[in-house]
């Protein structure tokens, strides 16, 4: 899953539609204030030879924690409980995508 301030999107990954390869390669447009959430240990040896990110923001730091802030994201984070940690209007203005899998 993706936060990207920089470029005003949030990309929710779904399993077994190619999410992890699209992560990997959207990381390297990723800016240092954006969420990227960890993938598996190859997967981030991935990321980093395609100069991408590697995961950051997902949690919140020492100070944030301090300042009361709970926000946690992880890989297949649903829409639901991304909308409930996000700030409405970086809801409301961010482009939302994701990749479906026809049955």
């Amino acid at each position: 899953m993706l936060i990207s301030h920089k470029h005003k999107f949030i990309f929710l990954k779904t399993p077994k539609t190619a999410g992890t390869t699209t992560e990997i390669l959207l990381s390297a447009i990723c800016g240092h204030e954006d969420v990227i959430t960890p993938v598996t240990k190859k997967d981030e040896q991935l990321r980093r030879e395609f100069c991408g990110r590697n995961a950051q923001n997902f949690k919140p730091s020492f100070w944030g924690k301090m300042r009361g802030e709970r926000f946690y994201f992880y890989n297949h984070i649903g829409a639901a409980d991304v909308f409930a940690q996000v700030n409405p209007e970086t809801w409301a203005s961010y482009r939302k995508f994701c990749f479906v899998r026809n049955p």
